[in-house]
């Protein structure tokens, strides 16, 4: 299925999975480092994103449950 996203105020179109997580779309096939691997469970919430300025664990996020919304990665703090 194919999907169109903003990520960061840059529009994608891209093709995935009906189970395929938010994270692995942005990191895989989007290639920003930004959200974070660590969990996968939604606990610990290192693959935080906004989706629509809503905070939402990407990890735990199917990608198609994003289509059309505006997504903005969270960069790690300095």
């Amino acid at each position: 299925m194919q999907i169109s996203l903003n990520i960061n105020n840059k529009d994608y179109t891209v093709e995935v999975t009906e189970d395929e997580k938010l994270l692995w779309l942005i990191r895989d096939k989007i290639k920003l480092s930004e959200p974070r691997y660590s969990c996968t469970k939604g606990v610990c919430g290192a693959c935080t994103v906004l989706i629509n300025g809503i905070e939402t664990k990407s990890c735990i996020t199917t990608a198609i449950s994003a289509s059309g919304a505006k997504i903005e990665t969270i960069p790690e703090p300095e």
